[in-house]
């Protein structure tokens, strides 16, 4: 094999000099643990949530663009009926700590914005792309395994879509994924 192309296999280049984007986790796969800091510079570590209720991870591009403002406005609107269906949610992109801090202060935001600067947590997840993360969520449920994922968000809305797929999880069994909710809307 050509070195070249040895090397790039290895790093994950594909024809083109694109990254190649890992595939997204599938409902039923274990939710890979992670650390990271929100904009208050705390640590939300996966596991410390999600083996006591089920968590929302929602994927975005990037702090303060027009969609992505819509997307965090519209779970923030939506967050007192998530709390009431006792879900943790944070919202994850490359953004640096800080950034996350003023976005989230100027948009009165109740949930962590958490700071995956080098990409890390996209790629296990499978939302990474070289510049932005792709806008995707998870479900996690309180097990610990993937019980949803919506690989194409619409920012509009995304709110009242995460609390009606959340209210048809049997509340008997959290970890339940009703039929037909195996991936996106």
């Amino acid at each position: 094999m050509d070195l070249k192309i040895g090397v790039a296999a290895l790093c994950g280049l594909a024809a083109g000099g694109r990254w190649a984007a890992a595939a997204p986790l599938e409902p039923g796969s274990a939710a890979p643990d992670f650390t990271a800091k929100d904009g208050e510079g705390r640590e939300f570590r996966l596991s410390e949530h999600a083996g006591k209720r089920p968590v929302v991870l929602f994927f975005y591009p990037k702090d303060g663009t027009p969609g992505c403002t819509r997307e965090v406005c519209s779970v923030r609107d939506a967050f007192p009926e998530l709390r009431r269906l006792d879900v943790a949610v944070a919202g994850l992109s490359y953004d640096s700590v800080k950034s996350h801090a003023r976005f989230a202060a100027k948009h009165a935001l109740p949930f962590p914005l958490l700071s995956d600067p080098d990409g890390a947590i996209a790629k296990a997840y499978g939302a990474y792309r070289r510049l932005f993360a792709r806008r995707m969520t998870f479900i996690v449920g309180a097990d610990g395994r993937i019980v949803y994922v919506d690989p194409a968000v619409e920012p509009e809305g995304h709110g009242a879509a995460l609390v009606k797929v959340l209210a048809g999880l049997a509340p008997a069994s959290p970890r339940a994924v009703p039929a037909g909710l195996k991936a996106g809307p």
